[in-house]
């Protein structure tokens, strides 16, 4: 028995390069009070997280959501990737082999949709010029439409009134 639909092969690589690990010993992390919309909720509670980088200096801010661990997650994960572009040579951090892969697929959708386009309009052109030799003779006028038995129709036949 076959599969149904499309066979999925699996994405070729599509982690090439894992995101550095973070000590915890080179981090400082402080929890402060968020800004922005929100009103009072917003400013009263500290669940906005600062992180620093000891090393490197690197500062990251994170109050996406309300809940303190969840920006507390964020805030490292965000730490990684800069952590990752600071430290990799240009055009090797996982963000940039991402948005090269990105620009090869839109590239490669346009010029897919670009033949396509191509093929239609040949297409269209092929079938005008073989259709117009096909249908002149075919044409027939409608003022003198006649039936299979040759005679007129009775509508054509009417004198029109003024």
């Amino acid at each position: 028995m076959k599969p149904k639909g499309k066979a999925k092969t699996p994405p070729k690589n599509r982690n090439p390069k894992p995101l550095p690990e973070l000590n915890e010993e080179e981090l400082e992390e402080q929890f402060v009070r968020g800004s922005g919309p929100g009103g009072q909720a917003t400013n009263k509670t500290s669940n906005a997280c600062r992180l620093l980088h000891k090393p490197t200096g690197l500062q990251v801010f994170c109050h996406e959501t309300r809940s303190r661990e969840t920006n507390r997650k964020l805030a490292r994960r965000i730490m990684r990737e800069k952590l990752d572009e600071l430290l990799s040579p240009p055009g090797e951090s996982a963000r940039d082999i991402k948005v090269a892969r990105e620009r090869a697929k839109a590239a490669a959708k346009k010029r897919k949709a670009r033949r396509k386009a191509e093929a239609k309009a040949a297409g269209k052109k092929a079938g005008s010029k073989d259709g117009q030799a096909s249908t002149e003779g075919n044409e027939e006028d409608e003022d003198s439409w006649e039936d299979d038995d040759g005679v007129e129709s009775a509508t054509q036949a009417r004198p029109k009134a003024d």
